[in-house]
């Protein structure tokens, strides 16, 4: 339901209300271990209600807007429990049932405001603020484990007490100063404070089997996010046929429970487009990123302190260069056809990364025409290709002497690939009555995974060495494959000027052969 009432001609208020309501079971699963896993419907009772409102007062060339908006989500069903099909009753070792979380009743409220200016030479400044609360609704935590014959410490606090507070700034100002010239600016932050309160865990029971003690204990990791953004963007347009461009964007992020504390993204983007009077035009765009973190000494000691690699790295917060360009180009030889061609292609490097991704790249080719002989008649044809390839590196490797050997390092070279046909035909008033599109989508995947041991390059060293493996050769993996058909038919027939009635179909085909499993 929505309701809006315009109280003045600068001013109105609006509100919205939305209720969601599902029941029924969705398609689940557990597991027992990595080789016993238990496909299983999990129950479903949920219920969202939504709710915003907001006043806007406009006056001459200022805009301002405030609001309200609430989200509360309720869950009959907070665990699933399942049963093992190869036990009947609790042994210590192994349970007869497992038991799974599911989301828990939450809700989040919160305000926010907007104001927006217009400027001198053709300009606008706009500034908006939000705030929020997230707030669980006290659901009890989930006992360790299902199992009738163990008795695992107890957890030292009932529910979850989960909490975090949202935060959020968005400026901007955009100008036309000159006839030729735009100039962008814009700023946004973004937090998430996490308040959930830490819990300590001296004892885990993993898979419902015998509890194991934790010395230290561990403490729950509640995660955090600051993250602020800075635009700028310039772009000159000569005569309206050609435009140069360029842009800078730097983004700087802290995180809570990381091996990097923060990091810092710094992005230049240089573009040029042109365009002829009828029959041609280019897209071209380069960008240039670096990130780098901080922080690495405390985050290598948190590695440590969990058994992991030190010299590991997350690929969504390591030090990584990236270089990207893409060119789009379209030709209009005649006003009854228009050909397109796509180019892109980037590669990702992360520097010092010595366990985890290490670098990848990709390229996508595409090509594609668009024809209309008549007023009645539409077609169409595209094809791409996308390679993507990865290099990651890892250590197989036991506490102790094995743990700092490099002999025992091994890596894996991917390749993703894919080719895409695309095909459409459109007819429209057969004997004046019949519209008639049909389509054809393809797609055909390939993957292929090249497990690497021999000599490495130990950069762990001062001097970077090759050391012989100590590894047995890997057996290489057979490559998956995948393809996808669909067709499509729609048709739409007029009974008169006001009504008209039409059907659909629809078939899709989808295959994929792997080394777990064939569909």
């Amino acid at each position: 339901g929505a309701a809006e009432y315009f109280a003045s001609e600068a001013l109105t208020f609006r509100t919205n209300f939305r209720r969601t309501s599902r029941e029924g079971t969705i398609p689940f699963g557990g597991s027992f271990g990595h080789s016993s896993l238990v496909e299983t419907p999990a129950p479903t009772n949920h219920d969202l209600s939504e709710f915003s409102g907001e006043a806007e007062w406009v006056r001459d060339a200022l805009l301002v807007r405030g609001g309200y908006n609430g989200s509360w989500f309720h869950n009959d069903h907070t665990s699933l429990v399942f049963d093992n099909p190869y036990r009947a009753t609790d042994i210590a070792a192994t349970p007869s049932r497992g038991r799974l979380t599911l989301p828990p009743s939450n809700s989040f409220v919160g305000v926010n405001g907007l104001a927006s200016v217009k400027l001198p030479q053709r300009s606008r400044a706009t500034a908006y603020v939000s705030l929020g609360f997230l707030k669980d609704a006290g659901d009890a935590l989930v006992p360790q484990t299902i199992n009738s014959v163990l008795s695992p410490a107890a957890l030292e606090r009932a529910t979850v007490e989960g909490e975090a507070g949202t935060s959020s700034v968005n400026l901007s100002f955009v100008s036309r100063p000159r006839q030729f010239t735009d100039f962008t600016v814009r700023y946004r932050t973004y937090r998430y404070d996490n308040q959930t309160p830490e819990l300590a865990l001296g004892e885990r029971v993993a898979y419902d089997n015998t509890p194991s003690a934790i010395s230290p204990p561990i403490h729950t990791e509640p995660y955090g996010l600051t993250r602020g953004t800075f635009d700028i963007d310039f772009r000159f347009t000569p005569g309206g046929r050609s435009s140069a461009g360029v842009g800078y964007t730097r983004t700087s992020e802290e995180r809570t429970h990381r091996i990097f504390e923060s990091s810092v993204d710094n992005t230049v983007r240089l573009s040029f487009d042109a365009m002829t009077r009828q029959w041609f035009s280019l897209r071209t765009k380069y960008e240039h990123a670096q990130r780098r973190g901080e922080g690495i000494e405390q985050g290598e000691q948190l590695l440590a302190s969990i058994g992991e690699q030190p010299k590991l790295r997350h690929f969504d917060i390591a030090n990584r260069d990236r270089d990207r360009v893409t060119l789009i180009g379209t030709v209009t030889p005649t006003q009854f056809m228009t050909a397109s061609l796509t180019f892109a292609a980037g590669k990702d490097d992360y520097l010092e990364s010595i366990f985890g991704l290490r670098d990848n790249t990709h390229q996508v080719y595409g090509v594609g025409v668009d024809v209309a002989p008549g007023d009645r008649v539409t077609g169409g044809i595209s094809y791409s290709f996308e390679e993507y390839n990865a290099l990651q590196r890892s250590r197989q490797a036991n506490p102790g002497v094995q743990f700092n050997d490099p002999s025992r390092n091994w890596a894996a070279d991917s390749t993703d690939s894919t080719h895409s046909l695309m095909l459409n035909a459109g007819v429209s008033k057969i004997a004046e009555r019949i519209d008639l599109n049909v389509g054809y989508d393809f797609s055909r995947g390939r993957a292929r995974y090249n497990y690497i041991t021999g000599p490495v390059p130990d950069r762990t060293l001062p001097e970077e060495v090759s050391v012989p493996t100590t590894l047995p050769t890997p057996t290489e993996l057979p490559p998956t494959r995948s393809e996808f058909n669909r067709g499509t038919l729609d048709l739409r027939y007029a009974i008169n000027a006001r009504l008209s009635i039409g059907g659909s179909y629809w078939y899709d085909q989808y295959s994929v052969s792997d080394f777990t499993l064939d569909i």
